[in-house]
């Protein structure tokens, strides 16, 4: 899951909730993540 939080983005891992922070832009999250294998999760909501 990736957040905003005040300037910058955090990337928190969806399976086991470990999280890198400080990341100035949207796509440097995005290609962290992509380098380094974390997969994404859909989350499944009833309602």
């Amino acid at each position: 899951m990736i957040e905003k939080n005040g300037y910058s983005y955090q990337l928190q891992c969806d399976c086991c909730s470990n999280y890198i922070e400080d990341f100035i832009d949207f796509q440097e999250v995005v290609d962290y993540k992509k380098a380094n294998g974390w997969k994404s999760e859909k989350l499944v909501l009833n309602g």
